[in-house]
């Protein structure tokens, strides 16, 4: 088994063994990078909105909850990908959701950190009068 914990390339097999249609893509091909980077640009507005309008506030331990969860939700999402494929590939499932998970809570306090900043970047513009 195959230690494969790039997801982008992963979606590019996926899609390649999936249908002739995605035959010509190479395992580096954009295509599973937009769709990995589309998916996470949706998490991080579901983050946005949690801090925004819930009475959440956006602490590292908030975003490493809210990364963990998502994190959960891509082990179920993946889950689901590898069952409805005609051809998975083989994978070291344990490693690589634990793997996910971990990944998802960085990108959870990474997405934190860059809300506060943006946060006191908008701030110091009002004060200003720049905005």
């Amino acid at each position: 088994m195959k230690k494969q914990f790039r997801e982008p390339e992963l979606l590019n097999i996926l899609l390649m063994r999936w249908t002739n249609a995605f035959r010509q893509l190479t395992k580096s091909s954009l295509l599973g990078w937009v769709i990995h980077y589309l998916v996470g640009v949706f998490f991080m507005f579901v983050f946005y909105l949690i801090w925004e309008f819930m009475e959440i506030e956006a602490t590292l331990l908030s975003g490493g909850i809210m990364g963990f969860a998502a994190g959960i939700l891509g082990v179920i999402g993946w889950q689901f990908t590898f069952w409805i494929h005609p051809n998975p590939p083989k994978l070291d499932f344990k490693h690589y959701y634990v793997h996910l998970i971990l990944a998802h809570v960085v990108f959870g306090i990474s997405g934190e950190i860059t809300y506060n900043y943006l946060n006191l970047w908008k701030i110091s513009f009002l004060m200003t009068g720049i905005v």
